[in-house]
């Protein structure tokens, strides 16, 4: 009855009950010409921003430099990422989880709403989907995961590149998971 009832409001869509949307996203970075994609992991902190603050569909913009005005770690990330590559969010201390998945919107430009009268070096980003959270242990654990700059540097930093595999691995976390 469901079924019949959404296929009618959603003539042109394809309803699946038994895909989740962490599949979908996971299948969409198969699908996707993903030559031409890099993939990064970016630190929030919980209390300058929380990433539940763009899931609404707004953006948010990263500067490419810290308060004191110097570069961040990890510059050739910064100048590297462009628009439409895949960004994974790690939330820091006190959470201390890999929680949503997202995508660039734009790579590094100049942006004024930072620092108002004043244009900064910035990424800007966009939250794309939640996924099962990763704890640090887990990642730390992890004999893909534990590899990357990010872990070798404690995630102490900003934006950090990961390999196609550690993004499909955390895309995809629930589902290996629950295999084991």
């Amino acid at each position: 009855m469901i079924r019949e009832k959404l296929a009618e409001k959603y003539p042109n869509q394809r309803i699946d009950f038994y895909r989740s949307p962490v599949q979908e996203v996971w299948r969409e970075t198969k699908t996707k010409d993903t030559k031409n994609l890099n993939y990064f992991i970016i630190v929030s902190d919980p209390a300058t921003w929380k990433v539940e603050e763009i899931k609404d569909g707004s953006v948010v913009h990263f500067t490419a430099y810290n308060d004191n005005g110097n570069r961040r770690q990890s510059p050739k990330a910064f100048e590297k990422i462009k628009k439409g590559d895949l960004i994974v969010f790690y939330e820091s201390t006190p959470t201390r989880q890999i929680i949503p998945l997202g995508e660039a919107v734009m790579g590094l430009h100049k942006n004024s709403e930072e620092v108002p009268g004043e244009e900064t070096d910035v990424i800007t980003i966009k939250y794309k989907e939640d996924i099962h959270p990763i704890t640090w242990s887990e990642i730390v654990n992890n004999d893909v995961l534990k590899e990357g700059p990010f872990v070798r540097q404690g995630a102490r930093g900003t934006l950090f590149e990961l390999t196609k595999e550690q993004y499909n691995l955390i895309a995809a976390w629930e589902y290996e998971e629950e295999d084991h």
